[in-house]
């Protein structure tokens, strides 16, 4: 087999041989079309003009600031195309324009400044985050990751300071910071291709915007030093799960007292002014949190806190999270030690995108146990795979309601 040679290639060169291109500003006023296999760099300002076509499949680099004004793009089907933002200046790296720039793979890379952004930016394929903190400047400017986009590499020493969008039906982790800190939010996959979320990480108290003593009797306390806003983008109607993770260097230690289960998300309820309980499955080695909710269909401002723990609680458990109902008596439904005592209670059951695919109140009093089937026993089979349960109560003794949650796994059919 032989290897085809790549091209390696000066804009340049290109100011010489493609018209419209503009020698003294490097400015791009006809269509360039960079081929795959190709490498392609500048040192100057590269600008993209109203009416102008840049047409992306190869390797640029840009080692100064981007304009586009016009139609920059990637051939459909073609995702060999890097745009790299390599600067090595000490002032910013400035990616503007009025035109939106539809990006297949990206790379921010500034050694020694930022990069701040006032146009807007489309991700198709891989965001990598090498070195620099991604800022806006205006009302403009944005970073957005299409259906199949992700982000590689994102830390403490390059993320994004501002909104990221994410659209389309895949999981995805936002690479977002501030302050000098990579804190990530994590959505679980929506079940609509039209869905769109964005999220953004604040390096702040979250109070006195939104107040941290107004909060519902199953907390005890709010985080007052971060806070993340994740809202919908869309006019659909998915759910997601939301994650959120601690961090010893941002998170008040008073939060990370044991028990760690003991952490969950928390909304602001802009209807009853106070922080409402998302529910929480913890994950140590991970340190991160999992909403587990039915009324996860609002969104908006999201931090982590304690619920308060009852005398009661460790009486509620459930003894076989994994369950196989295959009919040999083993394990073949949902078997929950304790909740006897607490008659007013509702056991819900979600599936990995966060629809509710069961619930029932007063649960195992009439029947009404989970053995694998969505809504009741009667109805669909549910594939094997991994759920999440929520089982909330009013604790006699304390007279505060509970809300446990955790994995479900069915196995064996």
């Amino acid at each position: 087999m032989v290897q085809k040679e790549k091209r390696t290639i000066s804009l340049l060169f290109f100011i010489a041989v493609v018209p419209g291109l503009c020698f003294s500003q490097t400015s791009n006023k006809g269509i360039v079309s960079v081929k795959a296999g190709t490498v392609l760099s500048t040192a100057y300002v590269l600008e993209n003009n109203l009416g102008a076509e840049f047409i992306n499949d190869g390797d640029l680099s840009l080692y100064s600031d981007f304009k586009n004004d016009g139609k920059v793009s990637f051939t459909d089907g073609q995702s060999s195309g890097i745009t790299r933002f390599n600067s090595k200046g000490a002032s910013p790296l400035a990616i503007s324009g009025s035109g939106t720039s539809n990006l297949y793979n990206i790379e921010f890379n500034n050694s020694v400044s930022n990069f701040e952004v006032s146009g807007a930016l489309n991700v198709f394929g891989k965001a990598y985050f090498q070195k620099g903190v991604v800022s806006y400047v205006g009302s403009r400017g944005g970073l957005t990751f299409e259906k199949d986009a992700t982000a590689e590499n994102a830390d403490d020493a390059s993320y994004v300071m501002g909104s990221v969008v994410k659209k389309g039906n895949k999981q995805f982790v936002y690479p977002i910071g501030d302050g000098g800190k990579f804190r990530p939010a994590a959505i679980s996959a929506p079940s609509e291709l039209s869905a769109s979320f964005n999220a953004e990480y604040i390096f702040d108290n979250p109070d006195p915007l939104y107040p941290l003593n107004s909060f519902e009797s199953s907390l005890s306390l709010i985080d007052n030093a971060e806070y993340w806003t994740i809202k919908r983008a869309d006019a659909g109607t998915s759910n997601v799960f939301i994650t959120l993770k601690w961090d010893e260097s941002t998170t008040p230690a008073s939060l990370l007292v044991d028990p760690v289960e003991d952490i969950h998300v928390v909304r602001w309820d802009e209807t009853k002014k106070e922080w409402s309980d998302q529910g929480g499955v913890v994950d140590v080695s991970k340190k991160e949190v999992v909403t587990v909710s039915e009324s996860l269909n609002s969104y908006g401002v999201f931090t982590l806190a304690r619920v308060t723990s009852s005398p009661g609680a460790e009486n509620v458990i459930a003894v076989h999270p994994g369950i196989s109902p295959n009919g040999d008596g083993i394990n073949d439904e949902l078997i929950v030690v304790g909740l006897e005592s607490h008659p007013d209670n509702k056991l819900t059951v979600f599936d990995r995108f966060g629809k509710i695919v069961y619930d029932t109140t007063s649960y195992n009093t009439k029947g009404n146990v989970f053995k694998g089937f969505k809504n009741g026993n009667s109805g669909e089979v549910l594939p094997l795979g991994t759920y999440f349960y929520t089982i909330d109560y009013l604790d006699q003794t304390t007279g505060k309601r509970v809300k446990k949650s955790n994995y479900l796994y069915i196995n064996l059919r």
